[in-house]
Formats: structure tokens, sequence, C-alpha cells
């Protein structure tokens, strides 16, 4: 059932693992060397649900971002996730592969 994807490597700290990919509900499930489990989202998705649903913070909840995408939808009345779910959506969309993911959604 293990179905390799790509091999990259990813600089953590001033070590570097090689990680295996496994595909895993939208998403990718790695291992490192170590045996740390990280789970890797997809960045077309999370743009694309931030630009049309950013304002209930729909982006959030995919990333694993519980607590933020409550505070959107807290806030969806104001109009500014809407503004700033567009703003995230474009940063989404226009970072590398390995920036979305050491960036959003592995912190």
């Amino acid at each position: 059932m293990k179905k390799y994807r790509f091999a990259i490597e990813l600089k953590k700290g001033t070590r570097y693992h090689k990680i295996i990919l496994f595909r895993l509900f939208g998403g990718y499930l790695y291992y490192t060397n170590l045996g740390e489990g990280i789970v890797m989202k997809s960045k077309v998705t999370a743009g694309v649900l931030a630009i049309i649903l950013g304002g209930l913070g729909i982006h959030k909840f995919y990333l694993g971002k519980i607590g933020m995408g409550i505070l959107y939808i807290a806030f969806c009345w104001t109009g500014i996730p809407e503004v700033v779910g567009l703003i995230e959506g474009i940063l989404y969309l226009t970072a590398t592969d390995e920036d979305f993911q050491t960036k959003y959604v592995n912190k």
C-alpha cells in the first residue's frame, strides 16, 4: 500500500532529513529517517480555498489550524478575513512546495 511519490530533503535546523512521501487523504504522510511523521498538504488546494472561502477560514481548517479557523469564522462579518484570505491564497500559490510545507503546514 506504500506508494512512493518522490523523495525530497528538508533542512531542519542544521541537519538534512531524507523524506519519503506516501499518499494519504488528500495530503502526503511522510517519515524522516528519525521516524517522525508529518503530513503534507497541497498548496493549490489551500490557495484556492483561501481565495474562494477565505472569509470563513476553510483554508485554515484544511491546514490543521483549527483555532485560526474559528477566529476567521468569528470575525467573518467584518470583511477582514476575506481580504486576509485573498492575500494568503496568493502567498500559498506563489510559494515553492518546500517553502509552503515549512512555513504554513509544519509549523
